[in-house]
């Protein structure tokens, strides 16, 4: 009976909550992404710098590295 009253409450929040949310009037200012007044020339995104890519990629594979390398910390110092 538990689950049933609190899913009730969750959906009952969940529409409470699109109803105050709701979005106003879509303009062509408010979806612009730029705010400083002027229209951007381009609609494409710019180049994305390979290097960047590079260095990130090679963080997040040494992040990662260590995250799996950190409980043999652990088993070292019980031994």
């Amino acid at each position: 009976t538990t689950i049933f009253i609190l899913s009730g409450l969750s959906g009952v929040l969940l529409a409470l909550g699109v109803a105050v949310c709701k979005k106003s009037e879509v303009s062509f200012n408010k979806m612009s992404p730029f705010e400083c007044g002027f229209t951007p020339r381009d609609s494409r995104r710019g180049r994305f710098s390979l290097q960047f890519f590079l260095i990130s990629l090679i963080f997040v594979i040494f992040d990662i590295e260590l995250i799996l390398l950190y409980p043999f910390v652990f088993l070292g110092k019980n031994t």
